[in-house]
């Protein structure tokens, strides 16, 4: 599934998946993405990286993170507009 030995970063690969399952409307708007843990346990990674593959996502504004909640579809639903500032912190 993952390229561990292509060009492309590890965080970009998954992002690019969750990107899919957003636009294909697998993970709709409001809906909870997985978990830090789940993420790391699913694709065998790193925190570090599983923390910029949410900060991918919220660049490209199809995630936002809601602080001790966890990170949802859309680009924000604290009503920021998904303009970046929701990456505060740094948690999912």
């Amino acid at each position: 599934m993952l390229d561990r030995d292509g060009p492309v970063p590890i965080y970009v690969q998954i992002a690019e998946m969750i990107q899919g399952q957003i636009l294909r409307g697998e993970l709709r708007a409001g809906e909870a993405v997985m978990s830090e843990l789940a993420m790391e346990a699913e694709f065998d990674v790193a925190r570090s990286t599983v923390r910029n593959v949410v900060r991918e996502l919220r660049r490209r504004q199809l995630v936002h993170t809601v602080k001790g909640k966890g990170t949802f579809v859309g680009g924000g639903g604290d009503g920021s507009g998904g303009s970046g500032g929701g990456d505060a912190g740094g948690d999912v």
